[in-house]
């Protein structure tokens, strides 16, 4: 909203280098269980300890109290030590925090570490490339931090390997390889490095700054109504976005806004450390492409960067109501974002080989989240007659990473009216970067005929001289919930639904959380969507710990192996 204070401010408050969040979009329901999420598909066993014990089994909480009893001996006392001042208690991720399920979480949630390619996991290039915030010698810091990670793999592996399995385990069903990303995104290869595009949701944000989506497009904003701030503020919102170039220059920053109105068209930005600036947009229709300037009368802003090291642009609230999707760093005086560079680009590949169908194609639409990772959306299909589909991999240069779970949970008859296999995005992490990544796409299921459904043997009715043979028989319900929602209840919603706030769907107590659960109709078997906890959270925005469509889909995932695990 605006004041009379609005034009006679100047300088921004520098921001403190903070990690960058992941959003990964995961729905854990895969064969493949990994550390990272843990699958509540059932179990995970292993068969083979080093006392020669028996085989033992484990339900997927039980896999995740492993690995949090790990993490606690080896990550947990470097952040607690190191990382306390920043990511304790106020800035995102708190992977500090004095509760050591909560920095588990952040970290696990954030896919901070890869047990895929440990060398690669974030919290050690945070230190070796970014040099970020080390507590002496950063390539010594790094090995550190890379030495307790692989001791935390090895914990786990000592007790359920299965948790950090790495084997691609996928069926011949597998498309053909595409191009490279750098050739999908830039066809023509018109952009260099001294062009990057990150999206602004992958930063770490402080509240009141917020992620939010619309319309298909997501943004960070502080939401209307938290009002104008100064530079001084201390409940202003913050954003902070990591990049890095290669070539030492003066660089423009374009941004993709949505600045409606006058009391919602300005923010202060710094970018590399630069002098602060107060930028006031260009009003836009929805959203548009405004380059950044200085102060009322649009100056021209570029900012000098030495190439070769890891900046961020710091966001700091003005006005209330301002969106920002994206943020284009470029070098180029003739830079056109609409033009230049195809910022978001559809992946075609075809079908016909594994569908049976002549001319079927698969499309993803697919864009760089940030300098680690991808962002997939819209996954569907093009055919002219109808077949089933279940259970889409993505692999990055011919291999499956357990973490990118979000479409494992595909199962679908799809038609020409019908051909998109869900309606969430998934985060990508890179494997050597957009010049070398290629990806294909793998099917469990890829046919006319309907995937066969699994169900239990018929009892066998015993010979009164041997033993029965064991029945498999569904789980019960509470059961069922027991190893599928109810550990996120218990990890995201138990300060306020745990003992004090009905419904008490967290409590400690599984039989009254199940009970909470069911009489207040939080979930609906027959409509998953429309479940009311996942309805809270993609469209109430309720509580989220990420990315709240994210969010959504881990519940709903969850609900559907509960439906699954009970005969519901």
């Amino acid at each position: 909203m605006k004041r009379s204070l609005k034009y006679k401010l100047s300088s921004i408050v520098g921001l403190a280098v903070i990690l960058v969040g992941y959003n990964q979009c995961v729905m854990p329901e895969s064969n493949q269980k990994s550390a990272m999420k843990f699958s509540s598909k059932g179990t995970s066993t292993n068969s083979s300890t080093n006392n020669g014990a028996p085989e033992s089994t484990y339900t997927s909480a039980e896999v995740k109290a492993i690995s949090l009893a790990a993490f606690k001996k080896t990550v947990y006392p470097i952040t607690t030590t190191r990382c306390v001042s920043c990511h304790g208690s106020t800035q995102t991720p708190l992977h500090a925090s004095s509760n050591a399920e909560t920095a588990f979480n952040s970290i696990i949630d954030n896919y901070k570490i890869d047990f895929n390619n440990i060398a690669s996991s974030r919290m050690v290039l945070k230190l070796k490339n970014d040099h970020h915030n080390c507590w002496g010698d950063c390539a010594a810091n790094a090995t550190e931090m890379q030495n307790q990670i692989t001791e935390w793999k090895r914990l786990i592996n000592l007790e359920a390997p299965e948790a950090t399995d790495t084997t691609n385990n996928v069926s011949a069903t597998t498309t053909e390889e595409t191009k490279t990303v750098e050739d999908i995104l830039n066809p023509e290869n018109a952009i260099d490095q001294g062009t990057i595009t990150m999206m602004a949701e992958s930063g770490s944000l402080r509240a009141p700054m917020e992620k939010a989506t619309a319309n298909g497009v997501s943004y960070i904003w502080a939401p209307e109504g938290k009002g104008l701030k100064t530079l001084t503020s201390v409940d202003a919102g913050l954003a902070y976005v990591n990049f890095k170039v290669t070539t030492s220059d003066f660089y423009k920053v374009w941004m993709l806004v949505d600045a409606p109105d006058q009391n919602s068209d300005s923010m202060f930005l710094k970018v590399a450390g630069s002098a602060s600036i107060e930028w006031h947009i260009k009003l836009t229709k929805g959203f548009e492409w405004r380059e950044v300037t200085s102060t009322t009368g649009f100056l021209d802003s570029p900012f000098y960067i030495p190439g070769g090291n890891a900046y961020g642009v710091d966001i700091r609230q003005r006005d209330d109501g301002v969106k920002i999707s994206k943020i284009t760093i470029t070098n180029d005086p003739n830079f056109s974002p609409t033009a230049a560079k195809a910022l978001k680009s559809t992946i075609s590949v075809p079908l016909d080989h594994l569908s049976g169908v002549a001319g079927s194609m698969f499309d993803i639409d697919i864009e760089e989240y940030d300098m680690y990772s991808y962002k997939l959306s819209n996954p569907r299909i093009r055919t002219t007659k109808e077949f089933y589909v279940k259970t889409l991999k993505v692999l990055v240069n011919g291999s499956f990473n357990p973490q990118h779970a979000t479409y494992l949970v595909v199962d679908k008859k799809v038609t020409p009216a019908d051909s998109v296999l869900s309606a969430y995005s998934m985060i990508l992490l890179k494997d050597k970067g957009p010049a070398t990544d290629k990806l294909s796409f793998n099917f469990a299921h890829i046919k006319a005929e309907a995937p066969a459904a699994v169900t239990p043997p018929t009892p066998v009715t015993p010979n009164p001289t041997t033993p029965p043979a064991p029945v498999v028989t569904k789980l019960t319900s509470v059961k069922g919930f027991e190893q599928t929602l109810y550990p996120i209840l218990r990890a995201r919603c138990v300060t306020c639904h745990g003992a004090n706030q009905p419904p008490l769907h967290s409590s400690a107590n599984v039989d009254v959380a199940h009970t909470n659960v069911i009489e207040t109709a939080l979930v609906n078997f027959a409509n998953i969507p429309a479940s009311k906890i996942s309805v809270k959270l993609k469209t109430n925005k309720h509580n989220c710990w990420s990315d709240c469509n994210a969010n959504a889909a881990e519940i709903e995932g969850q609900i559907t192996v509960w439906k699954n695990l009970s005969g519901k």
